[in-house]
């Protein structure tokens, strides 16, 4: 970023402001205010941490100045604030509680290209998520915003801000969405390894914002210090937070008792630059292990999705030139085909009977159809219907592996019906160099308890998420191993995929002991001590009383061991 400060000053009749457009609902800003009891725990680990004594306390997305607040309260030695936002009104309120104490700015940060006030001695922020932005991917490259690229979120760029234009040695407490630990944010995360000294890393999980479904992050750091050293770790969870809101416990106190320490250095030469898991060091060093084995996998296959439509099928079709689309989510909208505003016509395209003319109709798999080594069509879906994208027929005809996109966990089923599936249904298909049994080891692979293990460690889906789900880009980045031929790796996968055929053609009474030869010939694949499949078992009873997994908790006390292959 260049040195330059950008300020643009607005009034009530400017209908845009740096970035992001001015709305009524302040949720389309990305604007959620901080509970008090949230805002005063980050301002305290933003003093604990500090390198300096606290005298000015910066906040570039300040709202009504709640965090400029909880630092006030937790700081004695405060003695000023500095509040950018993009609402007067808000910033007005800042003014008010600090008078002279305060300076503020009606502005868009990210187009602050150098601090505002360079002599803060810290900052506090909760960006916005999900904010909409009227600045061009071209625009914000020009800033200097390195993450404008691929796919981002307005939370990304306050990150790149801060760590760009704050001056060295400023110390950063943030309030993030915990999408910052998926794999489509690891520019951000790599960004925060390399150029600054992490503090703390905590995952507190939901509940924390009122009617806000998202997990919630908050990343401790100080700009341009990147040292080794321990950070802070801590993953809060569901019954602490449960004691927390009842007032029997405070955060301080529930963080106290279950904060862990990493090392930056190890999080720095991740291939992905996760933020690894916190926990034991036993833990720590079964992942690590578990990790290190995983290969390219989807350079055996092809991927792809199903029909965009959701599974009830509905479906209007326009009366002027007869093409089909999704039901407008409101008033009548122009037919993007044709330009006619009038005569929509509803139709469905999915039924749950048997059609009485099945000409026309072929079996659908819907997402809650995919289950771990199980999948069935449950519906019918009316083909040759004009303006739909079915994708070609090719890709539903042969053998597939298919996985579930949203629900806990990892649900993954082979599929030889040559059904249809929706868009929230993956599919893989072997390419012609990949081995023959690879789509039965892959699904014996997904539906193991040890990369379940894997997975809930990456996720936080240990406990109830409000809305739960995988990417293809998560699924590519899981450590499943591909062996090269004539080598006992390449016999173990093999030995998997005959324990996956194994399971799925056994009677309902019989499927855990075939689940669980999977699991012990998965853990011989993965080279698993003692120590290893405690791990596993540990991450799997650990989870939140969920139905998902209450039999993979059960089986997995005491049956998995590490077997390799004859």
């Amino acid at each position: 970023m260049t040195a330059e400060l950008a300020l643009f000053e607005v009034d009530a009749a400017t209908p845009v402001v740096g970035g992001i457009r001015p709305q009524s609902d302040r949720r389309l800003l990305g604007a959620v205010y901080t509970p008090d009891l949230l805002a005063r725990w980050v301002a305290s680990l933003l003093r604990s941490h500090s390198r300096r004594p606290i005298r000015r306390v910066l906040d570039p997305a300040c709202g009504d100045g709640a965090l400029l607040g909880a630092v006030s309260a937790e700081v004695p030695e405060l003695e000023s604030v500095v509040g950018i936002d993009l609402s007067a009104a808000a910033t007005n309120e800042v003014k008010v509680r600090w008078g002279e104490r305060a300076t503020t700015l009606v502005a868009d940060s990210l187009r602050l290209t150098a601090p505002a006030v360079s002599d803060a001695d810290a900052a506090i922020m909760n960006p916005p998520w999900g904010a909409e932005l009227d600045i061009s991917r071209a625009e914000l490259r020009e800033l200097g915003y390195e993450l404008a690229n691929g796919q981002y979120d307005s939370w990304d760029l306050f990150v790149e801000w801060s760590v760009k234009a704050l001056p060295v040695g400023t110390t950063v407490a943030a309030i993030l969405p915990d999408a910052i630990f998926l794999p489509e944010h690891e520019a951000a995360r790599r960004l925060l390894l390399t150029r600054t000294r992490l503090h703390s890393v905590a995952r507190l999980g939901e509940g924390w914002f009122e009617g806000v479904f998202r997990g919630v992050a908050v990343i401790v750091f100080t700009t341009g210090e990147v040292t080794d050293g321990t950070i802070q770790c801590i993953r809060l969870p569901y019954h602490a937070r449960r004691r927390i809101r009842d007032g029997s416990v405070t955060l301080a106190e529930e963080v106290t008792r279950i904060e862990t320490v990493c090392e930056q250095r190890e999080w720095a030469a991740d291939p992905a630059a996760n933020f690894l898991p916190a926990g034991s060091a036993e833990a720590a060093r079964s992942i690590r292990h578990i990790e290190s084995r995983g290969g390219k996998w989807t350079s055996w296959v092809t991927a792809g999705r199903g029909v965009e439509m959701g599974k009830s099928g509905a479906l209007v079709r326009c009366g002027a030139c007869g093409i089909h689309r999704q039901p407008p989510r409101a008033g009548d909208p122009m037919c993007t085909a044709c330009g006619n505003t009038f005569s929509w016509e509803v139709v469905t395209a999915a039924s749950l009977q048997d059609p009485a003319d099945p000409a026309g109709w072929v079996p659908l798999i819907v997402g809650e159809d995919v289950r771990r080594y199980d999948a069935s069509p449950s519906r019918w879906l009316r083909i040759g219907l004009d303006g739909v994208q079915y994708k070609d027929e090719s890709l539903y005809a042969g053998d597939k592996l298919l996985v579930r996109k949203t629900g806990l966990g990892l649900n993954a089923s082979l599929d030889t019906s040559g059904s249809y599936t929706t868009q929230v249904v993956f599919h893989y298909t072997p390419k012609p160099h990949a081995p023959e049994f690879v789509l039965d080891y892959l699904e014996g692979m997904l539906c193991s308890r040890v990369l379940l293990a894997v997975h809930l460690s990456r996720t936080g889906e240990t406990e109830w998420r409000s809305h739960p789900y995988v990417t293809p880009k998560v699924l590519s980045t899981l450590p499943i191993p591909t062996p090269k031929p004539d080598t006992p790796d390449w016999l173990q996968a093999q030995a998997i995929a005959r324990a996956a055929r194994n399971v799925r053609s056994a009677p309902m009474e019989g499927r855990a002991e075939a689940e669980s030869a999977v699991d012990r010939l998965v853990a011989g694949l993965y080279g698993l001590d003692s120590e290893g499949c405690a791990w596993v078992d540990s991450v799997l009873s650990g989870t939140q009383s969920l139905q998902a997994f209450a039999h993979l908790r059960t089986e997995a006390a005491g049956r998995l061991q590490a077997e390799r292959a004859a």
